[in-house]
């Protein structure tokens, strides 16, 4: 399946370097960096200065943007989640990665968790392209000494940051992927994107400027793990009610509970 084909390659690279990072690495040499670290100072200003303003961080990381499918297929998703979370960094490195880890043959473990195969799906029926919301985590603490992270640092969502990730995620919308269909993953990427785009909405669906919005929540094995769980709930309401139709509903969810079995 395609991988980071050339397509955008270079688009996409330009901007990362050029709106998150300091401008020091060459276009072709962004992808070369997964895996690997950076430190602050290979940061943009704005995130360089944001940073070093914190006396406490660990676990920064940010996840470059990641693809696979057609570029020039006729249907072209974005699938976007909130941020790069990461564990168990006690240093001020900044980890690389690809968002969900899904360039790494470990990220596409379907035992670990059920993103590679909504992502592999998407990628057969058209073009999908992976981001997040926010382009940077990290942790830190407030002015009361209490644990603080980054999509709840108004420092970082709120302000000149702000305005970097929204002018990043609107270029790769509107002059990069070009997508007819967007897919948030989350209440917080969902809310973020309706901030950005300016979508009032609480339904699952919206059709907005010629692009196709769909809100889903989390698909991360610990929230997938409930749909039984809530399948055998609606069962034992309908047995408990004597109401056939609730019943149903609850075999119908256990029937089709793996998103493997859906998606495939």
């Amino acid at each position: 399946m395609n991988f980071l084909d050339q397509s955008i390659k270079s688009d996409i690279s330009n901007l990362i370097n050029k709106k998150l990072l300091s401008g020091r690495s060459r276009e072709n040499e962004i992808y070369d960096l997964l895996g690997k670290n950076l430190s602050i100072n290979d940061l943009d200003f704005v995130f360089n200065s944001l940073l070093k303003s914190k006396s406490h961080l660990k676990n920064i990381g940010i996840d470059l943007p990641i693809w696979y499918g057609d570029y020039n297929s006729t249907t072209k998703t974005m699938v976007v989640a909130l941020d790069p979370k990461r564990n168990n960094q006690e240093n001020k490195d900044i980890s690389i990665g690809s968002v969900f880890g899904l360039h790494s043959a470990e990220g596409k473990n379907t035992n670990r968790n059920d993103y590679w195969n909504f992502v592999s799906y998407l990628a057969q029926t058209g073009f999908v392209y992976l981001t997040d919301i926010y382009k940077i985590y990290y942790e830190t603490k407030n002015e009361k000494g209490q644990n603080l992270i980054s999509n709840k640092d108004k420092s970082f969502i709120e302000k000149e940051c702000y305005q970097q990730n929204k002018s990043i995620l609107e270029d790769e919308i509107l002059n990069i992927v070009r997508p007819n269909q967007i897919i948030t993953l989350g209440v917080e990427a969902a809310n973020a994107v309706k901030g950005i785009k300016k979508i009032k909405t609480n339904d699952i669906q919206i059709q907005q400027d010629d692009i196709q919005y769909i809100f889903l929540p989390h698909i991360a094995r610990t929230v997938t793990q409930s749909i039984k769980t809530i399948g055998n709930l609606y069962k034992g309401l309908g047995i408990i009610t004597r109401n056939f139709e609730i019943e149903q509903i609850g075999d119908s969810i256990l029937e089709h509970s793996e998103l493997k079995k859906i998606l495939t």
